[in-house]
């Protein structure tokens, strides 16, 4: 189900689709060279070429406390945008996306993989093949701002539940407010919201929780 709320009536229509115009990968790569794009079911959407200056100190804020969180861990990944998800069709090659989208921060668990009899080839390998976002991810972190709601909260939402990714944060950095959609079922349930004093479990992701607080600069969000 999808959950808007009175933050909808703060904001502007976001990305525009690029003339209306259908996209093949070659013409998403092309074009992607020249301005940041998201490219959705065949469609290229534009992004802001640069967000405000709130919405990267929340993105460099959030992304130092996962990293923190998840630093024991060596098969969690923080991947802060800029950074392609690449989003298979079903039964396809990883290469065979049917859409790429850069999420503000992407939370991917790796299988673990034998390494015993690992040359240092293989090894270098394995390190480049961990750049790419095999698999979901776990959690994927939007921080919206005017230009990016709309189309976080409508197009990317819905990519993101047909994918069945598990967990999805939508960050107000204006508010202190993060809502929380975790995937059940086929869909994603009514959002639970956490403020500037809560905490966020990290249920199914990993041991321990997120505490707001931390990221959130009240001066910043009265």
């Amino acid at each position: 189900m999808l959950y808007l709320n009175y933050h909808e009536n703060k904001v502007l229509m976001a990305m525009v689709m690029m003339d209306g115009q259908e996209f093949d990968y070659q013409e998403y790569v092309a074009q992607s060279k020249q301005s940041r794009l998201e490219w959705i079911d065949g469609a290229a959407y534009r992004m802001e070429a640069v967000p405000p200056p709130n919405h990267q100190k929340v993105l460099a804020k959030f992304t130092a406390r996962l990293l923190e969180i998840t630093g024991d861990d060596d098969r969690m990944e923080v991947y802060p945008a800029p950074f392609e998800l690449r989003l298979p069709r079903y039964g396809a090659a990883f290469n065979g996306a049917s859409s790429i989208v850069q999420p503000d921060i992407t939370v991917i668990r790796h299988l673990p993989s034998a390494r015993s009899s690992e040359t240092s080839a293989s090894a270098m390998s394995r390190r480049a093949e961990r750049t790419k976002p095999h698999g979901l991810p776990e959690l994927v972190v939007e921080i919206v701002s005017q230009h990016s709601y709309r189309h976080d909260m409508t197009t990317k939402f819905k990519l993101y539940e047909t994918f069945g990714i598990p967990e999805l944060w939508v960050v107000f950095p204006s508010d202190g407010l993060v809502n929380v959609y975790r995937h059940s079922d086929g869909i994603y349930q009514d959002p639970q919201p956490f403020s500037l004093l809560d905490e966020i479990p990290l249920e199914g992701i990993i041991d321990g929780s997120f505490a707001l607080y931390d990221v959130f600069d009240p001066y910043e969000t009265m």
